[in-house]
């Protein structure tokens, strides 16, 4: 067991950490193991940061007003804000004030294992939607759907990507990334804060290379505006599975989450 010593006027008072766990001493205590949440300004804040954000993105997508990357700039900057304030408390609660007792602790993953659950059915919806369009290409229940598609899949007129081009490089990005990500998992259980570092960055850097690649994917895309709905439905599915993966409030504490998350992307990576 780690120990270390607190100074107070009545001298010092010994702590210690058990099992990443702070044992506070008793008089410290609360009565309970349930963590009862101080009053937070985070979530207004961050509510209407992220308000301002979309309001200020849909504009200058639409080109409504001169100011609009003004308005997206001050949402994105206190967007920004929430998130490094609201991580900061919530690091200062689990590490100093030991307010993530056992059971608040299993009570983190009861929260994420229902975070994945639904996940997954997410994707279940979006890949519902593919497969009925592409195995039903001219089903008679919708009849807009044949003289949309032709009848057939892929719809006329349009010229399908090469999996063996972008879709399998972004592919072997994101099993990269989850390889990096598991290394920064088992560094932290080995308390190696170094490794945990180098392999968060790079895992990091590897998401952002992502997004990249599948920004000039999509870019290059030869869809017209009368498929933009299957264009977007794709581009939909990839922005908010890595958007919704990352656990916002949490983050600082559950290093595999972007490995659950990023490995999502897999399943997306195959293009028409």
């Amino acid at each position: 067991m780690l120990r270390f010593e607190l100074r107070c006027k009545d001298g010092p008072v010994k702590l210690g950490l058990v099992n990443g766990e702070t044992e506070w001493p008793r008089g410290k205590r609360n009565h309970h193991d349930y963590h009862l949440v101080d009053p937070s300004p985070w979530p207004i804040v961050g509510s209407i940061s992220a308000f301002v954000m979309a309001v200020g993105a849909i504009t200058w997508m639409h080109h409504t007003f001169s100011a609009a990357p003004i308005v997206f700039g001050v949402g994105l900057i206190g967007v920004l804000y929430t998130m490094a304030g609201w991580w900061g408390d919530v690091i200062r609660e689990a590490q100093y004030n030991g307010d993530h007792t056992r059971v608040v602790q299993l009570h983190h993953r009861y929260g994420m294992i229902l975070f994945i659950a639904s996940e997954v059915m997410f994707f279940v919806a979006w890949f519902w939607a593919y497969f009925n369009s592409a195995l039903f290409p001219a089903d008679p229940v919708h009849a807009a759907r044949e003289a949309l598609f032709g009848g057939v899949w892929p719809p006329k007129g349009i010229e399908t990507f090469d999996p063996w081009h972008l879709p399998l490089l972004n592919t072997l990005i994101l099993l990269t990334s989850g390889t990096t990500v598991t290394w920064a998992h088992h560094a932290l259980l080995e308390n190696d804060r170094k490794g945990v570092k180098q392999a968060l960055i790079l895992t990091i850097l590897l998401g952002a290379t992502f997004s990249c690649v599948q920004a000039f994917e999509y870019s290059h895309s030869c869809i017209q505006l009368r498929w933009q709905h299957l264009r977007c439905h794709l581009l939909h599915g990839d922005r908010f599975s890595w958007f919704s993966c990352v656990d916002w409030n949490d983050l600082p504490h559950r290093v595999p989450v972007p490995h659950l998350c990023w490995a999502l992307h897999a399943e997306t990576a195959s293009r028409l």
